[in-house]
This record gives structure tokens, sequence and C-alpha cells, in this order.
């Protein structure tokens, strides 16, 4: 079944139908290339575990349906949350609850291999008194002999996922030769999530110890001649709404956190306070992130709305000359879009991919015709953005449209680049039915490096509840693709 599916909770009629049309057959293909036969790939079946990532690259949370996982043999790394509904098994009742933090687990993948997920609470018994949210996840190879079969396990962390030690090859299509994306480590100290829970903890065992990170100081790429390949082979980008919070809520912590776990750019929106957020969301996040704001709206009484575009030092860089975003001035638009550009990969010597990226929030509105009469000049922004860099053909624009993808379709000839639904949450932190905040390309056919369409990414882990979410991180999900980095930029 195509990856068309974003979010396991979207609303409670709709996850009924698709569960029923899914039942267990549904399934992500997670390399790249036609399907290939079972007994040369491994299957990672998620039962009822909560994936937020698998391999770095992907960045998804698991779409609502799917209940398995094509994976190329080889290394992998998944991230888990620890999320059970409440349950009755054989006499007992056991509450509903949620861990904290996250789990990050690494395992070998070997060909025709059918694996398991799964997670427990630690520290506590079936009552969940006492517990102070530890968790352990870990996968299982059924065929072993019980006792021998968890191939990899994990406890849960308050802090953000360590330096990867190597995925899986992408499996190609046949005729095709295609890289695969290298993971690369974080190049901030660790953010940690605050823990809600304030009970004593019981003695649990001790986490094994993570070597720390590499400094941030950008790394230094090795010399090498004009053929060489980028040492990246991917980067994940998107854009996320972050509207002021009632009560000026906001964690900035945790939103760092996400940042930090899901992106290695993207445009944020809403942005409040005169800069304020923008300035404590830069001071979070630490010397290995940078940015560029900008003022949305200066004829509106959204003056002090900010747009930002914020990139990890390690992977992106702006273009020479391109140190600050710069506005449209096409007309008819309440918030023009601002735009830069950035490059990432190559050697010195050797040409970057480059692309211009732009941030846009179209005028709020419950009427979708006056949101579309806005967004029909969206076309002639982006044609001002390839004049601002002429040759360039890789223009992307990501942000909070107000308008659902039947409807983009109608008013713009961008290719839309997201899929699926739930960016939006509501009081209870529940995803909404529809999508849009998006990810579009001015020029489809030139910009292939986003090999496949994007969706909201359920982060809602990183926070104790989906409701805590909402009201101290975002009232949104962000919304992630990802880029191919190409050995050679093709404008």
């Amino acid at each position: 079944m195509p990856g068309r599916l974003s979010l396991t909770r979207i609303a409670s009629g709709s996850a009924a139908l698709w569960l029923a049309l899914c039942a267990s057959a549904c399934t992500r293909q997670l390399y790249a290339g036609s399907p290939l036969p079972q007994g040369e790939v491994a299957v990672i079946h998620v039962d009822d575990t909560t994936v937020l990532n698998i391999d770095d690259r992907y960045g998804l949370a698991r779409p609502l349906g799917v209940q398995k996982f094509e994976v190329a043999p080889g290394p992998h790394r998944i991230i888990l949350a620890h999320d059970k509904p409440a349950r009755t098994i054989g006499l007992h009742d056991i509450p509903a609850h949620r861990g904290e933090g996250i789990c990050v687990v690494d395992f070998v993948a070997e060909a025709g291999r059918e694996y398991r997920l799964g997670s427990r609470a630690v520290g506590t018994d079936w009552t969940m008194q006492r517990w102070d949210g530890k968790w352990e996840g870990w996968v299982r190879d059924p065929s072993l002999s019980e006792g021998n079969d968890i191939v990899g396990r994990c406890t849960s962390s308050l802090e953000a996922p360590p330096p990867s030690r190597g995925t899986a090859p992408v499996v190609a299509a046949r005729a095709v030769a295609t890289p695969t994306a290298t993971p690369r480590p974080l190049a901030v100290q660790p953010t940690p999530v605050p823990a809600p829970r304030a009970v004593p903890a019981a003695p649990v065992p001790a986490a094994p110890a993570i070597a720390p990170p590499p400094p941030a100081a950008p790394p230094v790429r090795p010399q090498a001649s004009a053929t060489a390949a980028p040492t990246l082979k991917s980067i994940r980008l998107g854009t996320w709404n972050l509207p002021p919070l009632t009560g000026d809520k906001r964690d900035y912590r945790v939103t760092a956190a996400v940042i930090e776990a899901t992106f290695d750019i993207l445009t944020l929106t809403e942005l409040g306070g005169g800069g304020e957020d923008y300035r404590r969301l830069i001071a979070e996040l630490g010397p290995a992130w940078a940015g560029m704001s900008a003022v949305a709206a200066t004829d509106s009484g959204d003056a002090g709305e900010q747009y930002a575009a914020l990139y990890r030092r390690q992977a992106v860089r702006p273009c020479p000359g391109w140190q600050d975003l710069r506005r449209s001035s096409i007309g008819g638009i309440q918030r023009p879009p601002a735009f830069g550009c950035f490059e990432s990969g190559g050697y010195p010597g050797t040409p970057a991919f480059d692309f211009i990226l732009a941030v846009y929030r179209a005028v709020s509105s419950e009427d979708a015709g006056t949101v579309a009469d806005e967004v029909r000049h969206l076309d002639a922004a982006l044609d001002e953005m390839a004049s601002q860099r002429p040759g360039e053909r890789d223009i992307i624009v990501a942000g909070q449209f107000h308008l659902e993808a039947s409807e983009l379709a109608l008013v713009t000839t961008a290719a839309l680049r997201s899929e699926g639904a739930g960016a939006s949450l509501n009081l209870l932190g529940e995803p909404s039915p529809v999508l849009r905040d998006h990810v579009l390309v001015r020029d489809p056919y030139a910009t292939r490096e986003i090999s496949s369409p994007g969706s909201a990414v359920d982060v809602r882990g990183f926070a104790a509840t989906p409701q805590d979410f909402r009201n101290t991180v975002s009232d949104h999900l962000p919304v992630a693709v990802q880029v191919d980095i190409p050995s050679r930029d093709d404008d």
C-alpha cells in the first residue's frame, strides 16, 4: 500500500475505517526503487509501538494503518516513544500510560527476516503506581529461541538521540544505482526534555553510557578531486508553524529538541514577540545552528509576526552573498514570502547542491475563496525568486497555506511535495483530518531531489501528553521531506 497515510491519530472514525481497510497487511517501503521479493528485504512489524523515526533520513511517525516497514538488510536505527492505551490482561486492568523521552535502538537486519518492535514500562508493576516514566524498547527476532530473540534493546532517555553508528544501504531500483543517506552526528549538546513527573523514582538499571557528541565546530572536509561525491547524501527539510501560546508558555527546550531530531533546515511561520521567539529559539539550539529572520507583514496588524529559516551548520550553509532573507515585492499578498539561497554537500572546488527556500503564511481567513485569491499570486512570487538567482531552478516554498492539496492545485502551478493529514492539533492535542501546511516546488522536473512526498511528523512524544505538547510547544506538528543531495547539481 503506498505511504500516503501520515499519522496514527487523525480522527477516530477515519482511523477505524483505515484500519479496517488495512488490517495487518499495510506496509511502507523504506528503500529506493520498485518493491523487492520478501527474501531480499527485512520486515519490521510495528505491533503496538510508537515509531518516531527510522534511519534518521526518514523523519516519520508511523502512518495511520501501517503495521510493518520493509527495509534493506544491514544496520538500522529506530527511535521509539512509549504510549500505551488502557487494556486488560487476564484479570488485571492496566491504565493508559505514556513514558518520558525517547528510546533509540540500533540493530542489524538480515534479508528475509521478520522483526517485531516492543516496549514496556520499567520500575513498576501492572498497577503503574509509583512509576517515574522510565521504559525500555526492543527489536525481537521471533525465529530465534526464547531468551535469545532480542536483537536490539534500548532504555528511555530525555536527551536528543546520540550519533548514529551507520545505516543500511538503500536498495536501489534494479536498473539504477541510488546512493543512501549517510547519518549525521548531532553537532549540538543534546537538549534535555523536561520531566513532568515529580514522583520518586523506583530503582531501575542504569542506561548504558553514551559517548558525548562531537564539538559543534563544522567538520573539516578532506580535499578531493572534482569527481568526489559530497559527504552528505540527504538533508531533512520542512516547515513548522509556531504561533504565540496563551500566557507565553512555550517550552523552548522541547521545541529545540524537536527541531534537532527532525530537521537540517526548516522554515518557521507565525513567530511572535517581535523577534523574541526567534532569538530565544536560536539561543536554545546553540552554536551548531544558525538562521535568518524577517518581519512577515508591514501593512497589517501582524507587524510583530516573524518569518524564519533555521539550518544546521554542519549540513547546510547560505549561498555566497545570501546572508539574509529577501522579501518578495509581488503585490496582493498580505505577508509576502521571504526567501534565501542555501547549499549543501560538495567539497571545496566542487559544486554543491544549491536551492532557494521561501517561507510563506497565507492570509488568515475562514473563507477559502479569500485565501485562494491571495495564493494565486504565489506563482509570480516564485518567478521573482528565480530572477534573483539566474539559472537556479530548485525553488522550494514551505509554510502555512490555509488550503488543502486539492484547493492549492487550482490556484498555483507549483507542485505539492507534502501529503496526508494532521498538521494542526485540536484543544486535546489530537491531529486534524486535513493538511494545510505544505512544501511545494516551482519545477518538479528540476527539483527531483525531493524523492518522495513528506508528511506531518508526530513529535508529540517529546512532551508528557499530547495536550501538554499543544499547550507548551505548538498547536501544529512539523511537516518534513527528504532532499537527496546529488553528486553533481543539475542547475
